[in-house]
C-alpha cells in the first residue's frame, strides 16, 4: 500500500497549483497542491501566490508584498451545500458525475457506455428484510439513511485525485466537475459524509478467453486448475480506491479530502473459503476470503491515518458500542459486494446433487461506488433525559426516510424525463431499488412527434445577416436535432369528460420548451411556458394543447453553467447573437408544426381532443419492452423539408408562409399519429320551396348585370349601344343575345291604361270588408266549411286525450308493481339480516368456548412443563416440594 496522507510542500514548485482569480474583492482562490507521484496528496492545502516581479527595481523593493491566499474548508463545503436547488437535481449530479468519472482519460466523455448504474436507498418503505441476496443492497444499508449509487464501467475508472479535485484549470467541458462542480458538490448538498470507492481487477483466475476462429468471439469457462487440483489457490488481485467527503474534516485553513490506494488479493474457491472460515464476529482475521482480507486492510488505513479512522466513527453511528469497527465491516460489506464472487444455491428439487452450488459470474472488472450516509443531514440528537420510552430521534429518523422515499420516486419519475440517449435494455440498466427504469420516455410520449435537423448560427444576427437561412460560412455554425409533439397527457381535457380534480390551468398545457445537451443527452433546461422566448402568441390557448418542443445538442456546442442547470450565453463572445438565432428558429419550427396541425382540425378545441384521445395509447406505450422501440438518436421519425421562412421585422421573429415545395413527411418510428379529422356536420338546410316571383326578379337582375349590359343591351356605364358590325355577345344568364335593332330609351315608353276591374265589397259579419268575386267568407257554405274544420280539429285532440289516459293509467300500474316488488326485496333484506345477526352471535359464542379450552389447554401444558423440569432438575419426580418451587 503506498503512502498517500503526506501533506503537499507549498514552495511554488512546478507541482504546486496555481491560484485563481475568484472575485474582485478576493485576492486569489488557493486550488489542489499538487505532490510527486510517488507520494499523492490527500488532502488540499493553502497555495501561495507569490506575486514577485521580474528583476524589480530597487528603489521598489518595499512596495513588494508575499500574499498566501487561504482556502477556508468550513466555507467552501457550505458553498457546495448551495450549488444545487433541490436534493433531486443534486441526486442528478450525482448520477451523471459517477458517469463521468467512469469515462476513460482518452476520450472526451460526458457518459461513458455504462452497463449498470444502479441507486438504492434504505427509507421507510424499504426496510431491511431477511433476503441476503447479494445484490441487494437492504441488508447492509443498516437504520442510517444511507443512498448508493453504483456503475459497472467498460472503460477503466479514472484516480479518485483525478475525481476528487477540487479545482483544476485544465478541465475542459466535459471532464469531471466542469469548473469545480461535480462528485463533490453534490455530494456535500445531500449529506455530510460521502464515501467513494473504485475497484479495478487485475487478475481474474475464473476466467479464461478462448478464442473461436469460427465464431469471431471469445468464450467464458472456468479455469480447468479450480475444478482438478483443490490444492491449488485461486487468487483474484484487485485494487480499490477509496475516497472521504467529510465536513468533519474540513478545517478553516485548508479543505481536507483525502484518498487511499489499496492492494488486494484474496481466495476466491468456495473450499478454501469454508476452511479459513468467513468471521462474522470480527474477533480476527486470518482468514484468505475476501471480508477477511478487506477487514484487514482497511483497519490498517483506519489505525494508521486519523481522517480515515474519525470517518470510519462517523460511518458506524448506527450502534452504541464499537463504531468505528462497524463503520470498517459496512465499508468491507460494500466493497466485497464489488470485487467477490458469491457462491448461489441452486433451486430445491433437482436431481443432480452436484449441482446445488454453481459459481456466479466473475464481478465486473471496472466499478465505482458512491455512498451518501444518512442522506438528508436530519441530525439527530442524543438525549439522556428520555424517561419514557419514546425517543425524540425516532421522529427524525422517520422524517429522514421518508425524505430518502421520495427521493428514490422522484428519480425513478424523473431519470427517464432527463436522459435522451439511454441505450434501451439489456444493453444497459439504471435500477432505483433493484427495479429497472424504462427509458425512451418520449418517444412512447409525444403524438405526431417530428423530428427536424436545424443549423444555428453563431456570429451571423439573422435580422441583418443576408445568408440568414442558408449561412456561407461552416465554421460559426452548428447541427442540432429537434423534437416536436404533443403531450397528450398534459392536453387540454375532451370537452365536457373534464374530471372536478383534473388541472384546467392554460399553463399546464402551454408550449413548453426541453434543452438536452452532450452525448447522454442530459437535460440542461426546461421552459414550461416557453411562447414568451420564442416569440410566439401567448394570448388565451395558442400554441397550447401540450405542444413539447425538444432540443438535442449532441455534439455540446451550447454553453453551460457550472451547476449544468442552465445555458451560459455570456462565456462567448456573441453569445446574444447566439441566443437570439436560437430561440428564434426554434420559435419558428413551433410556429410551422402547432399550424400545420391547427389548419387540419380547424379548431383548437377539436386539436385539443384528437391529442387527449391518445392517452390510451401512451399507458399502452408505458408497457411495452424498450428493447423493441425506436429511439431518438437513431429512429426514422416523421419530419418536414422544404419549408419557406421570412423574417418578421416588428416582433424581430421568424416566421413560416405557405408554399408548394414543403413536404410533410411520414416516419415509419412515430409510434402515435392522427386519423383523418372528422367531417365537419353538415348544417340544417331549411325545407325547399317554391321560388317567389320577386326571387326570380333579383335573380334576373344580378344575372343581367354580370355581363355589363342591362336587359336591352346597352353599356350599362355610358348607355350606349355597341357600334354597327359588332357581332353579339353571349349572355351569362341564358338569354338571347343582344337586340340590333335600334333601342327604345325610357322617356319614349308610353303607359297604355287598361280596362279597370269592377270591385264589389261585402261584409264578413265583424265590421270589415273583403274583395273579390270568389269569396265566400260572408255565406252560409263558408261558415259551415269553417265550423267542420274547428269539429276535426276538436276530434283530433279528443283521440289525443284519450291516449294520454291511456298512458298514464299504463305508468301507474307500473309504478304500483315496482313499490309492491320494492316491499318484497325490503322484507328479504330484513330476514338476511336477523339471520346474519344470529349466525354472528353463534359464532361469537363458539369463539368464546374456543378460547376459554385454549386457556385450559395452555394452563395444563404450563403445569406439565414444570413436572418435567423437576424431574430433569431433581430425578426425583415425586418430590412435591420442588414441583411447587417450580410452580
Amino acid at each position: 500500500m503506498p503512502p498517500d496522507h503526506a501533506p503537499a510542500p507549498n514552495n511554488g514548485d512546478n507541482n504546486s497549483a496555481v491560484a485563481a482569480a475568484a472575485a474582485p474583492a478576493a485576492a486569489a482562490v488557493a486550488t489542489q497542491a499538487m505532490v510527486p507521484d510517488a507520494a499523492p496528496s490527500n488532502s488540499i492545502v493553502a497555495a501561495t501566490n507569490n506575486r514577485d516581479s521580474v528583476n524589480p527595481p530597487t528603489n521598489y523593493n518595499d512596495m513588494i508584498q508575499h500574499h498566501t491566499s487561504k482556502v477556508n474548508g468550513l466555507g467552501m463545503w457550505s458553498a457546495w451545500e448551495r450549488n444545487f436547488t433541490n436534493k433531486v437535481k443534486a441526486s442528478m449530479a450525482s448520477a451523471a458525475a459517477a458517469g463521468e468519472a467512469c469515462s476513460d482519460d482518452s476520450i472526451d466523455d460526458d457518459s461513458p457506455p455504462v452497463i449498470v448504474h444502479e441507486l438504492a436507498g434504505n427509507g421507510s418503505s424499504n426496510s431491511n428484510s431477511d433476503n441476503n441476496d447479494i445484490d441487494d443492497y437492504d441488508y447492509i444499508l443498516d437504520d442510517d439513511n444511507t443512498l448508493c449509487l453504483h456503475n459497472d464501467c467498460v472503460r477503466p475508472v479514472k484516480e479518485l485525485k483525478s475525481i476528487l479535485d477540487v479545482y483544476n484549470s485544465s478541465k475542459t467541458d466535459s471532464a469531471i466537475g466542469e469548473n469545480g462542480v461535480g462528485v463533490k458538490q453534490a455530494a456535500a448538498a445531500m449529506s455530510d459524509l460521502s464515501i467513494v470507492v473504485t475497484t479495478r481487477i487485475d487478475q481474474e483466475p475464473l476466467l479464461e478467453k478462448i478464442e473461436n476462429d469460427d465464431s469471431g468471439d471469445n468464450n467464458i469457462r472456468t479455469n480447468g486448475n479450480n475444478a482438478t487440483d483443490k490444492k491449488d489457490p485461486s487468487i483474484r488481485k484487485c485494487v480499490v480506491s477509496i475516497g472521504v467527503l467529510s465536513k468533519e474534516l474540513q478545517t478553516n485553513e485548508a479543505i481536507v479530502i483525502p484518498n487511499w490506494t489499496i492492494e488486494v488479493e484474496f481466495r476466491v474457491d468456495d473450499e478454501q473459503q469454508k476452511k479459513k472460515g468467513d468471521n462474522k464476529k470480527g474477533a480476527d482475521f486470518s482468514g484468505e476470503d475476501c471480508f477477511s482480507v478487506l477487514m484487514n486492510e482497511i483497519a490498517t488505513v483506519t489505525a494508521k491515518y486519523p481522517h480515515m479512522g474519525k470517518a470510519m466513527k462517523q460511518f458506524g453511528v448506527a450502534v452504541k458500542k464499537n463504531q468505528r469497527m462497524h463503520g470498517i465491516r459496512r465499508l468491507a460489506k460494500h466493497v466485497e459486494i464489488m470485487i467477490s464472487s458469491k457462491y448461489s444455491k441452486s433451486k430445491k428439487g433437482k436431481k443432480n446433487q452436484q449441482q446445488q452450488q454453481q459459481l456466479k459470474p466473475p464481478p465486473h472488472p471496472y466499478q465505482f461506488l458512491m455512498i451518501l450516509h444518512r442522506f438528508g443531514k436530519h441530525q439527530i440528537k442524543k438525549s439522556n433525559e428520555n424517561k419514557n420510552n419514546n425517543d425524540p430521534s425516532d421522529d427524525v429518523a422517520i422524517k429522514a426516510k421518508n425524505a430518502l422515499d421520495d427521493l428514490l420516486r422522484d428519480l425513478a419519475e424523473e431519470l427517464p424525463k432527463t436522459y435522451l440517449h439511454i441505450p434501451p435494455a439489456p444493453y444497459f440498466k439504471i435500477k432505483v431499488n433493484s427495479e429497472a427504469l424504462r427509458f425512451q420516455y418520449w418517444e412512447r410520449q409525444l403524438v405526431e412527434l417530428h423530428k427536424i435537423p436545424l443549423v444555428i448560427d453563431r456570429k451571423n444576427d439573422f435580422r441583418s445577416a443576408p445568408d440568414w437561412i442558408h449561412p456561407e460560412s461552416e465554421d460559426d455554425t452548428y447541427d442540432i436535432q429537434v423534437t416536436i409533439g404533443f403531450d397528450p397527457t398534459r392536453a387540454n381535457p375532451l370537452r365536457g369528460q373534464r374530471q372536478a380534480s383534473e388541472n384546467t390551468f392554460i399553463g399546464g398545457q402551454a408550449c413548453s420548451l426541453l434543452i438536452y445537451s452532450r452525448v447522454s443527452g442530459r437535460l440542461f433546461l426546461k421552459h414550461d411556458d416557453a411562447r414568451g422566448v420564442l416569440r410566439l402568441n401567448n394570448s388565451g390557448t395558442h400554441y397550447c394543447q401540450g405542444l413539447t418542443i425538444i432540443v438535442d445538442d449532441y455534439e455540446g456546442n451550447l454553453p453551460l453553467t457550472p451547476t449544468k442547470e442552465s445555458l451560459a450565453f455570456g462565456l462567448e463572445d456573441h453569445g446574444t447573437i447566439h441566443e437570439r438565432n436560437l430561440y428564434a428558429w426554434l420559435g419558428a419550427l413551433a410556429s410551422t408544426y402547432w399550424t400545420h396541425f391547427y389548419n387540419k382540425y380547424k379548431t383548437k378545441g377539436a386539436l385539443g381532443e384528437a391529442i387527449k384521445s391518445k392517452v390510451g395509447r401512451v399507458k399502452e406505450l408505458g408497457r411495452e419492452d424498450g428493447s423493441i422501440l425506436p429511439t431518438l438518436k437513431d429512429g426514422t421519425f416523421s419530419t418536414v423539408k422544404n419549408v419557406g421562412f421570412r423574417k418578421e421585422n416588428v416582433q424581430g421573429s421568424i416566421r413560416s408562409y405557405n408554399s408548394v415545395d414543403t413536404e410533410w413527411l411520414p416516419g415509419p418510428d412515430t409510434l402515435i399519429k392522427f386519423g383523418a379529422p372528422a367531417r365537419p356536420k353538415p348544417k340544417k338546410l331549411p325545407k325547399s320551396s317554391t321560388t317567389s316571383a320577386k326571387e326570380k326578379r333579383n335573380l334576373a337582375t344580378s344575372l343581367s348585370v354580370m355581363d355589363g349590359y342591362d336587359s336591352e343591351g346597352n353599356d350599362l356605364m355610358t348607355g350606349m349601344p355597341p357600334p354597327e358590325g359588332t357581332p353579339g355577345r353571349e349572355r351569362l344568364d341564358g338569354r338571347p343575345v343582344r337586340s340590333s335593332g335600334k333601342p327604345q330609351r325610357f322617356d319614349e315608353i308610353h303607359d297604355i291604361p287598361g280596362p279597370r276591374k269592377k270591385r264589389v265589397k261585402t261584409s264578413d259579419g265583424k265590421g270589415k270588408y273583403s274583395q273579390g268575386k270568389g269569396s265566400d267568407n260572408g255565406s252560409d257554405e263558408g261558415l259551415k266549411k269553417k265550423l267542420h274544420e274547428v269539429q276535426m280539429e276538436l276530434n283530433e285532440t279528443q283521440t289525443e286525450l284519450n291516449a294520454s289516459k291511456a298512458t298514464s293509467d299504463d305508468l301507474q300500474m307500473l309504478l304500483e308493481e315496482r313499490e309492491q316488488s320494492g316491499n318484497v326485496e325490503r322484507r328479504k333484506l330484513f330476514q338476511l339480516t336477523n339471520e346474519s345477526n344470529q349466525t354472528g352471535e353463534k359464532h361469537k359464542a363458539e369463539l368464546q368456548r374456543i378460547r376459554t379450552e385454549h386457556a385450559e389447554k395452555v394452563d395444563e401444558l404450563r403445569e406439565r412443563i414444570v413436572q418435567l423440569e423437576a424431574r430433569n432438575s431433581t430425578g426425583n419426580i415425586d418430590n412435591p416440594h420442588i414441583v411447587a418451587k417450580f410452580k
